[in-house]
């Protein structure tokens, strides 16, 4: 199915570029929740700023990067009217035919909109600062990132400062932050 919608497998995900600095992508979050022969797919799309991205990879020395992880993401149901989780139920009953079908036509009726409106900077920008979809790293941090890119280094210092000060109120920087947080000030001067 993700084949012949364009997206490639990589790794975890599906994955397809739309220009030089943005690629969408697909991941199936499966689960059984204990019930005997159903398996329930969550899909979840996603655009990762490759710009971005390797920024953070290359400032916070990750060695072992969570390759599905997005710059911004969410599950498919929450970009539907409704506004809810969705997954699909799949047990051995079910034909695979109509619920890939069904799963083809949602992600094309809401996850393309999707993909067009935010693989854009300032789109992008705008949902990562109203926290409007999943991030899997700190809003601060991708800001600061942003920032970067504008060249607006005072407000990328900014923002770094306000992660290194939530983090050391809640718990202290975690190993990657840490690192991040050093290298980000040097490539800043």
């Amino acid at each position: 199915m993700c084949q012949e919608m364009g997206f490639k497998k990589f790794k975890y995900d599906y994955q397809k570029p739309i220009n030089d600095n943005f690629c969408v992508n697909i991941m199936f979050t499966c689960a059984s929740y204990q019930i005997k022969y159903h398996i329930l797919v969550a899909p979840s799309i996603g655009i990762i700023s490759n710009q971005i991205e390797n920024i953070f990879e290359q400032c916070a020395e990750l060695t072992c990067v969570k390759d599905h992880d997005a710059t911004i993401q969410t599950n498919l149901g929450y970009l539907m009217p409704q506004k809810n989780y969705i997954e699909w139920d799949y047990s051995e009953q079910s034909d695979p035919n109509v619920i890939f079908s069904e799963m083809r036509e949602t992600i094309e009726r809401y996850g393309y909109p999707f993909y067009d409106r935010y693989s854009d900077m300032d789109n992008i920008t705008d949902a990562i600062k109203s926290g409007k979809f999943h991030t899997t790293k700190h809003r601060d941090l991708l800001l600061s990132i942003i920032c970067y890119l504008r060249n607006d280094k005072a407000m990328a210092l900014k923002y770094l400062d306000s992660l290194v000060k939530k983090r050391m109120d809640q718990r202290g920087l975690e190993i990657f932050e840490k690192r991040f947080n050093e290298n980000f000030r040097k490539l800043l001067q």
